[in-house]
């Protein structure tokens, strides 16, 4: 576990624990507020956050902001994030030593902000964070999963909703966020424990 947020990000700038801190352009730490109630977790780095050194400035970052905006999500509730610090060439699947080597700095990350909830994007970043288990995004979407101090929310990886062009993807993935955002930010909603499993 890192100290400070500094120091994490200091270790991650001078990771070489995996082969892909020689391939991307930077290390891609997150963006958002420090603070935040809810961490969202992507699954790597694509070919502009690897430019910018921020996740999510693609297309499909474009959707999941719109998205989380109209959910009711505003500036300073959501930290954005993905399991991989290093962009995997040519936009593939990280594979499973990647993984291994990279997980360590989410939890970090994870454990400094104290999130209530915790989004996991897609299948990679759900196994990643749930090993055993649970690990079926289809199955598993909109529920609350109870981790070590926070919840674990999985649903669909927003480049698989913008690539089916399935409008009843879209409606999953803006019911699973505005679920979210619900049960953490309307206190006269439904309590978070009602849906703990």
């Amino acid at each position: 576990m890192a100290v400070t947020w500094e120091e994490l990000e200091a270790k991650v700038k001078a990771c070489r624990r995996c082969t892909l801190s020689a391939t991307c352009t930077q290390k891609v730490f997150g963006r958002g507020d420090r603070e935040a109630r809810v961490v969202v977790v992507g699954e790597a780095p694509r070919a502009q956050d690897d430019m910018y050194g921020e996740p999510f400035h693609d297309k499909i970052g474009l959707f999941l902001r719109k998205t989380l905006a109209n959910t009711g999500f505003v500036k300073g509730d959501v930290f954005l994030c993905t399991l991989m610090r290093c962009r995997p060439p040519k936009n593939r699947e990280p594979y499973p030593q990647e993984i291994l080597a990279c997980v360590g700095y989410l939890l970090d990350q994870i454990e400094l902000i104290k999130p209530q909830v915790v989004v996991a994007l897609g299948q990679v970043a759900l196994k990643a964070l749930v090993p055993k288990g649970r690990t079926r995004v289809g199955s598993a979407r909109g529920d609350f999963i109870k981790m070590h101090g926070y919840m674990l929310v999985p649903t669909w990886n927003p480049a698989y909703v913008v690539g089916s062009k399935s409008y009843l993807r879209v409606k999953e993935f803006q019911k699973d966020l505005k679920r979210v955002h619900e049960k953490v930010f309307d206190p006269a909603g439904e309590s978070l424990a009602s849906r703990m499993l």
